[in-house]
């Protein structure tokens, strides 16, 4: 795989460099090109040399004419004319870009907070802030510095905001680094972070196929996050966008999180296991050898457990178990777990406790206490704490979800007892 550049160069060359370039690559004159595009020759001119900038619609027309390529097309239209391009490319290969509105909107929620609310606080009328957040205005200059000011801005949530802005400049860049420090913010800050990078990776994958990886990568985590959120509804529409642009990029294997979120929400709307089976099975199709098909099979193998297909069920795990000696990443302890969830979906609670008894990390408690609550044995004191722990510290809704479904499970099992 090629390493990216660490620096940005979304902006360089001008967009009437590019114009002309493509121009040329093309054969064709100013006036021929005038006549495809449906502009005015004097025009194309004035763009190539820089005196001015097209708008979106003629820009879009003379990409067209030029038969640009898709990333071109998304980088062009982006710096010519970013409102613009939000809509055009919405429904590309591409996808729109993450706008500042869709950080500051999320900013605002984080503190619970009304457009009417953070209008007041920072002196405009709620409209203005409407307009901030729908992109019909641009948040910029001493406004922005306002905004952050009444919001009492995170460092993070700087870096996102500005990250998103159309005319964000020229910096080096450290993925790694910045996954890194992405997991260890709070989990309220998590989505404004990953909404920040994502912005800034869509300008570097326009500029540099190497970068096309880590976009998908965190577009996919994205998504995911709503599950953790319980947002279900946010779902389908993100991720149908993520695997349009893993499709479009050949980066299949790092959408696979956005996904799974898809499949999730399709399960809470009905899809029978039968048809979420077959859905996996086609995603899986070529897929080759890696945590991800693991992941997939063994989510395939809960499927089946559920619709009451046990031995097939087995049948599947045996196949993650080839996987896993194929693969690094995935543990016997992954293996062992992935193996206790089927039990437990298709109530043999007894078996996944034997696999699960003496597993003491905090990830797998959850299991744990369902597999105890299975066969009538009241979850310890200590891993009920764990579950509250791990609730309070993470902050995330499906923790605390978790540690209800156990809590109210133990009370059912007291007036059983009873």
């Amino acid at each position: 795989m090629p390493q990216p550049s660490s620096s940005l160069s979304f902006s360089d060359p001008s967009i009437g460099d590019e114009i002309r370039r493509l121009r040329l690559s093309r054969g064709l004159g100013l006036a021929a090109l005038a006549v495809r595009a449906g502009v005015g020759r004097s025009t194309l001119g004035e763009w190539e040399t820089g005196r001015h900038t097209p708008t979106g619609s003629a820009l879009e027309r003379t990409l067209d004419a030029l038969e640009a390529l898709p990333r071109e097309r998304a980088r062009l239209l982006s710096l010519a004319d970013p409102a613009y391009a939000r809509i055009v490319l919405f429904e590309g290969p591409f996808g729109a870009p993450i706008a500042m509105g869709a950080v500051l909107r999320a900013m605002r929620l984080r503190r619970s907070m009304t457009q009417t609310d953070l209008a007041r606080a920072v002196g405009v009328a709620q409209g203005t802030v409407a307009k901030w957040e729908s992109g019909d205005l641009t948040l910029e200059g001493q406004t922005l510095q306002t905004v952050l000011f009444a919001l009492e801005a995170e460092p993070v949530e700087v870096v996102a905001l500005t990250a998103a802005r159309p005319t964000a400049g020229e910096e080096s860049f450290d993925f790694e680094k910045a996954w890194i420090d992405l997991h260890h913010l709070p989990h309220d800050l998590w989505k404004i972070g990953l909404l920040g990078l994502e912005a800034d990776l869509w300008r570097r994958a326009l500029c540099d196929s190497a970068w096309s990886e880590p976009l998908v990568r965190i577009a996919s985590y994205r998504v995911y996050n709503h599950i953790l959120d319980r947002q279900f509804d946010e779902i389908p529409q993100e991720a149908r966008r993520v695997l349009v642009l893993a499709r479009s990029l050949g980066e299949r294997i790092a959408a696979a999180p956005a996904f799974f979120a898809l499949g999730a929400f399709r399960r809470r709307q009905g899809l029978a296991p039968e048809a979420y089976v077959q859905r996996l099975d086609k995603w899986m199709d070529g897929l080759p050898d890696s945590e991800q098909r693991f992941w997939a099979l063994s989510l395939r193998a809960q499927t089946l457990a559920e619709g009451g297909y046990e031995a097939e069920a087995f049948r599947a795990l045996r196949s993650n178990l080839e996987v896993m000696s194929r693969h690094q990443a995935v543990t016997e302890a992954d293996t062992r777990r992935a193996l206790a969830e089927v039990h437990l979906v298709a109530k043999n609670g007894g078996a996944a406790l034997s696999l699960l008894e003496d597993d003491e990390d905090p990830g797998v408690q959850y299991s744990r206490a369902r597999a105890l609550l299975a066969v009538n044995k009241e979850p310890s004191k200590a891993i009920v704490e764990t579950l509250r722990q791990q609730a309070i510290r993470s902050r995330v809704p499906l923790d605390r979800e978790k540690l209800e479904v156990i809590e109210m499970g133990i009370a059912r099992l007291r007036k059983k007892v009873k």
